[in-house]
């Protein structure tokens, strides 16, 4: 038995996958002026030696003067009037900085940073002792895209072999073959049908025909349990609700004959159309 398939489209589908996003910066960060030394002093990001920090727009920086060493030591954070903070609690003085004059421990001043931009600070009394603050830009939707070309392929082995017929012998006859299904649209059929103008569905032998038509069916892992139905009309065998890839699909075919079946000596074939369609594209 001879079969043959028709593809509306075979196509191959395509995407981009989004790269990993990276953490957004936090909205707080913490400094305390140290005193290593006598004539050592640092603004150092709390708990650690570093000196500059990134925070997102919108975020703000605690300065902390918590303990001088020796008591006596004064310090303040200070600005530039290019790049200075939205805001400050308690407020920078004139020149741009807290304290003003620069004082003793304790004290402690938090500002507010809207802007995004690179902002330096420094100790009004000791010029060694910097940091710089860096407001990230606001986060905003960078679309990650990618496109699936129209697919609805149907790949099927081309023949497949009833075995040898047995006259006068009541038995039914079975094959398979395998197909994959794939398909990009909102839904799927798989049908089959007999175009030939002699004996629709039925195996035929020259201008010899069975007797029986020929039947047929399909099954996935969705629908293990489908019916034979005889090839004489066009026959729904599989749907898909959507989309779909690689489905195994296994086409089974039943040829019955009776005991009192005529058969004439030779092959009998029939070439069937397999369609894959959508409603849906």
């Amino acid at each position: 038995m001879k079969l043959k398939t028709l593809l509306t489209a075979a196509l191959v589908a395509s995407a981009f996958a989004p790269a990993a996003a990276s953490a957004a910066p936090p909205l707080t960060a913490d400094y305390t002026a140290t005193d290593i030394s006598g004539t050592n002093h640092q603004w150092y990001v709390t708990g650690t030696t570093t000196t500059a920090t990134t925070i997102a727009t919108g975020g703000s920086v605690t300065f902390n003067y918590v303990t001088g060493n020796p008591a006596t030591t004064r310090h303040s954070v200070a600005f530039t009037a290019a790049a200075m903070p939205t805001a400050c609690t308690p407020a920078l003085g004139a020149t741009y900085g807290f304290p003003t004059p620069p004082a003793r421990a304790p004290w402690v001043t938090t500002c507010r940073f809207d802007t995004p931009g690179t902002y330096s600070f420094v100790c009004q009394i000791h010029s060694t002792m910097r940091g710089t603050v860096t407001v990230a830009p606001d986060s905003v939707g960078a679309p990650v895209t990618g496109s699936v070309p129209a697919t609805l392929a149907l790949g099927i082995a081309s023949s497949t072999n009833l075995g040898q017929f047995r006259l006068g012998v009541a038995a039914e006859y079975t094959a398979t073959m395998p197909a994959t299904v794939t398909s990009s649209a909102g839904d799927a059929t798989l049908t089959v049908n007999d175009p030939g103008p002699l004996a629709p569905g039925h195996l035929v032998n020259g201008t010899n025909v069975m007797a029986q038509p020929l039947q047929v069916k399909a099954t996935n892992a969705a629908n293990p349990a489908t019916t034979f139905a005889a090839v004489e009309t066009p026959i729904t065998l599989l749907t898909w609700p959507g989309p779909v890839a690689n489905d195994a699909v296994v086409v089974s075919f039943k040829q019955p004959i009776a005991v009192t079946d005529p058969l004439r000596s030779g092959t009998y074939a029939k070439t069937l159309l397999f369609t894959l369609s959508t409603t849906s594209p």
